[in-house]
């Protein structure tokens, strides 16, 4: 890395540093500033006492103050497992020398005492202002356990908030694919279904032509109509909303009445609102398919309810004027999850059947 790229990285994290790491700093730093001045009661006396203060919370401000700056361009950097623990024990090394260095020569330029030097003078012997490598080592080793600690805490935070950001990806790419497998069981869905319909419906409006050309031309229309309100929905990965699925059972049915000669009918009474809601597609087809299927050959009267609440809960009502026509409880749970899957929302989905009905129910939050 070049020295400027290194700097725009370090200036960059040190611009990105949030409020939890300037917490962990400060705490650190707070706790060895207590520690550092446990001594002060026995010089409190002293007219020097604004000068020993200042000095006692020199020495861990200032290798907390380095310790964050040399610590956070590693950490915004990509090193990993060794690199990284090499990293972090040698900024901890050097942020330790070049405070004490800063330390040094305030010191000195200032002439502020410690409580030792206090000390000394009250026993009659002269403070010590000059550096000497004893004092100075004696006050790296001194420094190096608050230094240590504060990376060592900030290392363990910050890798607490890289698994937790990873976690959260991998639950994104989760239920994306999950999306996408929901997606596919719609196109396989569609590939079974729609060939058939197709097909049975071509035939018969082929037959019809041959007996009644007006009758198989509006044939036509509905096929159409139905083709054109289905396969968009199937083929995209988007939701659509309860209108368009309510004009979808509507020409469904319009179709099966063609292909089964049945005296089917479809019922609307929905408010603005809900029409409005979004929904999967193929969310309550596979509902009406079903009861198609319970009874082939019977007249049959289906009737979309549907109203938001003054929470937002979605009720839909799918009603049949004939008992026993509830689905399998698998096919409900499939239907349940697929809501959850594409559109994030969560329902309930049961089917109550009496002596003369069949309703599914619908709560969507």
């Amino acid at each position: 890395m070049s020295p400027t790229a290194l700097l725009r990285h370090c200036w960059a994290s040190w611009r990105s540093v949030t409020p939890r790491e300037l917490l962990v700093f400060s705490l650190v730093a707070g706790a060895f500033l207590l520690m550092n001045n446990l001594e002060l009661g026995r010089v409190l006396s002293s007219p020097e006492l604004p000068q020993i203060l200042a000095r006692q919370c020199l020495e861990p401000l200032l290798p907390a103050l380095g310790c964050m700056l040399l610590l956070l361009p590693v950490e915004r950097s990509r090193l990993r497992g060794r690199q990284r623990g090499l990293a972090l024990a040698g900024i901890t090394v050097l942020a330790t020398v070049l405070a004490m260095l800063a330390i040094v020569f305030i010191v000195e330029q200032l002439r502020w005492p410690s409580v030792g030097d206090v000390l000394r003078q009250q026993r009659g012997e002269l403070p010590e202002f000059q550096f000497s490598l004893r004092s100075f080592l004696g006050g790296c080793l001194t420094v190096l356990v608050p230094a240590g600690l504060t990376v060592a805490l900030f290392s363990y935070f910050s890798r607490q908030r890289q698994d937790r950001e990873a976690l959260q990806a991998l639950q994104q790419q989760r239920e994306e694919l999950q999306r996408q497998t929901a997606s596919a069981q719609l196109a396989a869905l569609q590939a079974r279904l729609e060939p058939r319909l197709l097909f049975d419906s071509l035939v018969g409006i082929e037959h019809a032509y041959a007996h009644d050309a007006r009758a198989a031309s509006a044939r036509m229309e509905r096929l159409i109509r139905h083709l054109r309100v289905a396969l968009p929905p199937l083929r995209g990965n988007g939701l659509q909303t309860l209108a368009q699925e309510a004009e979808l059972l509507d020409s469904y049915l319009a179709v099966q009445r063609d292909l089964q000669a049945q005296a089917l009918s479809f019922r609307l009474d929905c408010t603005p609102a809900a029409l409005g809601r979004s929904l999967p597609p193929m969310l309550l087809l596979p509902l009406l398919q079903a009861a198609l299927h319970a009874m082939p050959q019977a007249a049959l009267c289906c009737t979309l309810r549907a109203s938001v609440s003054t929470q937002g809960a979605l009720a839909i009502r799918l009603h049949f004027d004939a008992a026993g026509l509830c689905a399998s409880h698998e096919q409900l749970h499939q239907l349940q999850q697929r809501l959850h899957t594409l559109s994030g929302q969560r329902g309930e989905l049961r089917c109550d059947s009496s002596d003369n009905a069949t309703e599914y129910r619908f709560d969507i939050q």
